[in-house]
């Protein structure tokens, strides 16, 4: 009889052992789906070595810069975002306050005022916080225009750069990028998701008995 007994504890070792090994599995997963609230996030795209012509028709009218698709670009470093090149944008994937940096050296024939701001979702919502003003010389040189800011991105939005014309009237004006960044970082970190986790974790294990 005690033979018995014996030989059922061991027989249920390997299915206790799978238990444990399963469980673990879990906790892992669910550490790892967690800590993206608390990670740093991060994300640029840039074009450097390349003379891109931006037209501007219009005057007061705001066109995207889409000068990251020469084979000179790169989708630089990122984490919990998505830099995307081939579409001039980065895509946030988690919601918060972000700082947002960005610079330009570009050059014009004309010599003209010209505003860049960061916007987001095609153009759907512009941060003013971000914009910076460049005045353009006749002799084409090119000169540095930067800014950036606080901004709140939810998760989806496509943060872009744009430029405005702001004088000049109706006739068609190049705007000319030689190299641009766009970077991305998230400021506030959430740990709510992880404190409940551990707290949820803590629980079932005490109920295990495996903590006291």
């Amino acid at each position: 009889m005690a033979n018995d007994n014996l030989i059922k504890q061991l027989e249920q070792i390997p299915a206790k052992r799978q238990k444990y090994v399963v469980k673990t599995d879990k906790i892992r997963r669910d550490i790892d789906s967690s800590r993206k609230n608390y990670e740093a996030v991060y994300g640029e795209i840039y074009v450097e070595g390349v003379d891109v012509d931006i037209t501007l028709a219009a005057q007061d009218t705001y066109y995207q810069l889409v000068v990251w698709s020469p084979g000179s670009a790169v989708n630089g470093e990122s984490n919990g975002t998505s830099p995307d090149i081939t579409n001039d944008h980065i895509v946030i994937g988690h919601t918060g306050k972000y700082f947002v940096h960005w610079h330009v050296s570009a050059y014009s024939g004309a010599k003209n005022e010209y505003e860049l701001e960061v916007f987001v979702n095609n153009g759907a919502t512009g941060f003013g916080n971000t914009e910076a003003y460049r005045t353009t010389s006749t002799a084409s040189a090119v000169g540095l225009t930067s800014g950036g800011g606080i901004c709140t991105f939810n998760t989806g939005d496509t943060v872009e750069l744009w430029v405005e014309r702001k004088d000049g009237g109706a006739v068609s004006k190049t705007f000319s990028v030689r190299q641009a960044t766009l970077s991305v970082m998230k400021l506030n970190t959430d740990l709510s998701e992880l404190a409940a986790y551990i707290s949820t974790l803590t629980n079932d294990l005490k109920k295990q008995k495996i903590l006291d």
